[in-house]
């Protein structure tokens, strides 16, 4: 019954979280909510979700069935999950002080720092959490948690790409062609050459630093709230 809350929680959050903000639903609400009223309601919703999937999470791993049973626990693989994690930071401050064409406040129409990297890098965060968590964990339930990460990082970056395209046209499509959701997979497929000296040092900065909180708060958190 928890695994099923869970991806009931899923459903609500994504579902609400990229429904709402789609045309004509969007605009309906808009035109009888004013833009602040709209954004008020919306984030309201998503409040209440994201709170439904961590209750529902934390509810469940009680008594959840293990999904794998062995193999999770190596040090290189927490080695790897914390530097999956620092990437994870990094793309997510960067996110909020270099910004997007794709995000809520727009940034530059062409690749230039992180966008080299992944064109949505706070979406990308939240996958590359979900990734990193799904290294260390067995559980059936943390399974389906922090797989909803993932899925709904790509998913989420996926529609936020028809609707700013359809919205801003031609030179959009340029932007979106040259870059990647996935990061680098872009620089894989030579659409973009990394140039690291683009990327916000302080952005840099504020991942380490996080990172270092996360490892150290880590077991707190985890035994608190799960």
């Amino acid at each position: 019954m928890g695994i099923w809350m869970v991806l009931l929680g899923w459903i609500l959050f994504a579902g609400t979280h990229i429904g709402l903000s789609a045309e004509p639903f969007r605009g309906s609400l808009v035109s009888k909510l004013g833009d602040k009223g709209f954004q008020g309601v919306y984030s309201l919703v998503a409040l209440a979700s994201f709170a439904f999937l961590i209750i529902s999470y934390s509810m469940a791993r009680g008594d959840s069935v293990l999904f794998l049973e062995a193999g999770m626990e190596s040090q290189w693989m927490g080695v790897l999950s914390n530097l999956i994690m620092l990437l994870a930071f990094i793309l997510l401050f960067s996110g909020f002080i270099n910004g997007t064409p794709m995000g809520m406040a727009p940034g530059r129409r062409e690749a230039y720092g992180i966008t080299r990297i992944t064109r949505h890098p706070m979406n990308m965060s939240f996958a590359l959490f979900g990734l990193a968590h799904l290294l260390t964990n067995r559980l059936a339930v943390d399974w389906i948690f922090y797989l909803g990460f993932i899925l709904y990082g790509y998913l989420g970056s996926a529609h936020q790409d028809k609707k700013k395209v359809s919205q801003m046209g031609d030179e959009l499509a340029v932007f979106v062609n040259s870059t990647s959701i996935i990061p680098f997979a872009g620089l894989i497929a030579g659409k973009q050459k990394l140039k690291l000296g683009e990327i916000s040092k302080l952005a840099i900065l504020l991942g380490i630093v996080f990172t270092v909180i996360a490892r150290v708060l880590h077991p707190a958190l985890r035994s608190q709230l799960f």
